[in-house]
């Protein structure tokens, strides 16, 4: 066999043939695979070959000249089927016909199969494929079932290499099955039997993408420039990292479909990935978008005409510096440079930013404005509030159950919503709140843009933003007496938001992650993957505290003009009154939030109340004064 090269893989099944009777292989059992043959004339030719076909190769060439295959639904045929010659062999070396020996959907069949392919004196293998499919659930075997694998398990335990007149070569007549995951035979089967060994078989590497490539490239343009053709291989062989050779062929038989060049190789994949061949983040709308964002940042921030004002600005109040490097982030993923430095950054989500600051200061208030920059629609926002998700077992509802559980049929939350929108920007909120566990999950979507579900699917994070929230580093938790001889837990702050520079609340909060990452929780690597991408926002002072006061009232008066056609302004020393219940230091230690909750109680329930009881007609413009008597506020409408 000098002059062949096997896959890694194949290459141990055979090495094992003198020790092993049956093998598991599972992983990367549905693509093609390379085998390489060097012919007289000292050049080497590369084969794509499907693995029933690889391995009947693989064992004629130790000197197995005859392989059968058994599918459940098809019986017993030669390896490849249609050749009499070796049917023939077949039936004389088994004792029989092979479909009468291993009839379709017969378990007690293939269990006989199995019992005379070891005991053959000739040389036959056996490959049975799709073997996870033999039984339903192979944790709930029926008697049937049962007896089949019991019999096969103490025929591979009992086995011996036959002894072979015509050769003193000592080995076994292989049995190879072929599953999705060595789980899906019962594991005292697998275990602890050394006739068997179970071998995974991995996804081509980056060289094998490429030269796959390097083929198919050319169908797509024959007239293209070579170094177009280079470029197209080497786009595709990023594009479908993590994904199979059979994937790649796809993935050309789309763009040839399509009829699109080797030049939008990208969109191919794109398009065998997530089903959308345009790309939205090359759009000229989103382009301009972001420009125009871009330029209204960067002029004044007041007075400019309404066309021109920045929609981030407009949104979240008072965080300049945390907007503008949002957006440089957002501008870098739009020209595709996200994580440009690293070698393949192809299938990365299209960005990642990790907002982090006090609570009500507008993290989430920014991501919303993020996403109708992006999208121009809110409902591409996709948020997972991490609290929830404090117990290990609730992994199972961002990906979906394993089989076998409650539920595996519905599916993730998670990756059910990316499915169907798989260009979006998706917010995980409070990330440190999560239990460990679930944060590995993390590592392969920031890597791989990819997460497999319950059922086994992979859905792809290439096209979608993520973004993280956290309050790490902002409040400390402590106990305290609750003067009653008790305990009581107690979030205080870390800082007087009132001294604190943005510089240093930065500092404490960047190094809060870190501590949190790398050593509460001994991930260093979830950190390495967020990067520079870390985004803190301030404090709310006094100022911003009045702007954001200002807009809710605006945002009060146009619904009331919305719901009633009401003109409603509100008097000087209502407004007095307001500022000084909702700028108060506890109400900014909370932020926007805080405000947003003492203004509910002091203008929109007392204005509830007046207008219900006034009643007043459409068209109408009223004046609002605000009293209050304690805690008790009172609002009166006179005509304006």
């Amino acid at each position: 066999m000098s002059d062949v090269r096997l896959p890694n893989w194949a290459r141990e099944v055979v090495t094992l043939l003198p020790a092993c009777a049956h093998f598991l292989l599972s992983g990367n059992v549905h693509d093609q695979y390379f085998v390489r043959t060097t012919g007289e004339d000292g050049r080497e030719r590369a084969t794509l070959l499907s693995l029933p076909r690889l391995l009947a190769g693989a064992f004629r060439g130790y000197g197995v000249e005859t392989t059968v295959g058994y599918e459940i639904t098809r019986g017993a045929v030669t390896i490849p089927p249609g050749n009499a010659a070796a049917a023939a062999w077949a039936e004389r070396v088994l004792g029989g016909k092979l479909t009468e020996i291993a009839p379709p959907r017969s378990l007690a069949g293939l269990g006989e199969l199995v019992s005379r392919v070891t005991a053959a004196e000739e040389p036959v293998a056996l490959v049975i494929g799709s073997a996870s499919r033999l039984v339903r659930d192979v944790t709930q075997l029926s008697d049937e079932e049962f007896g089949f694998f019991r019999h096969v398990d103490a025929v591979a335990r009992d086995s011996q290499p036959p002894a072979r007149a015509d050769s003193d070569r000592l080995f076994y007549n292989p049995v190879v099955w072929v599953l999705d995951t060595d789980r899906d035979v019962p594991r005292w089967f697998a275990l602890r039997n050394e006739a068997l060994r179970s071998i995974v078989i991995p996804l081509p590497d980056a060289g094998e993408r490429r030269e796959l490539a390097e083929r198919l490239v050319p169908g797509l343009g024959a007239d293209a420039q070579p170094g177009a053709l280079a470029t197209a291989a080497k786009v595709l062989a990023e594009q479908t990292a993590s994904m199979t050779l059979t994937a790649l062929n796809r993935t050309v038989a789309i763009a040839r479909d399509q009829g699109l060049g080797p030049e939008r190789a990208e969109d191919a994949a794109r398009s065998y990935r997530v089903g959308v061949t345009d790309n939205p983040w090359r759009a000229n709308y989103l382009t301009d978008r972001l420009r125009t964002e871009v330029a209204a940042l960067n002029g004044p921030g007041a007075g400019q005409p309404e066309e021109k004002a920045s929609l981030l600005r407009s949104r979240v109040i008072g965080q300049e510096v945390a907007i503008r490097k949002a957006l440089d982030i957002l501008v870098r993923s739009a020209t595709g440079l996200t994580a440009a430095q690293a070698q393949s950054s192809a299938t990365r989500p299209r960005g990642v930013l990790f907002f982090a600051g006090p609570t009500g200061v507008g993290k989430t208030e920014l991501a919303k404005a993020l996403t109708r920059l992006l999208f121009d629609d809110e409902r591409f926002y996709i948020r997972f509030d991490m609290s929830e998700f404090s117990a290990e077992h609730a992994a199972d509802r961002l990906i979906g159950a394993p089989p076998g559980y409650v539920g595996h049929d519905s599916g993730g939350e998670l990756t059910n919503a990316v499915r169907q929108r798989p260009f979006s920007l998706i917010l995980f909120d409070e990330i440190e709140k999560a239990h460990p566990r679930i944060l590995d999950k993390f590592l392969q979507l920031l890597d791989d843009g990819r997460l497999t579900d319950g059922q086994g699917e992979t859905v792809y994070f290439t096209e979608s933003v993520i973004v993280f929230t956290s309050n790490l580093g902002v409040y400390t938790d402590t106990e305290e007496s609750d003067g009653m001889g008790g305990m009581v837990r107690v979030r205080r702050p870390t800082a007087d938001r009132a001294t604190v520079s943005y510089a240093e609340l930065a500092a404490r909060i960047e190094a809060a992650i870190r501590e949190f990452f790398v050593l509460e929780l001994g991930r260093p690597e979830l950190l390495n993957r967020i990067g520079d991408n870390i985004v803190v926002f301030d404090y709310i002072d006094a100022a911003t505290g009045q702007q954001i006061l200002e807009l809710m009232v605006r945002n009060v008066a146009d619904r009331i003009r919305q719901e009633y056609q009401i003109t409603l302004r509100v008097s000087d020393k209502a407004m007095r009154l307001l500022e000084t219940a909702c700028l108060s230091p506890d109400a900014l230690q909370l932020g926007g939030r805080g405000i947003g909750s003492i203004l509910e109680t002091a203008l929109v329930n007392p204005l509830a109340n007046a207008i219900f009881q006034a009643d007043p007609q459409p068209g109408a413009a009223v004046e609002l004064e605000l009293s209050r008597d304690r805690e008790q506020w009172t609002a009166h409408l006179t005509r304006a």
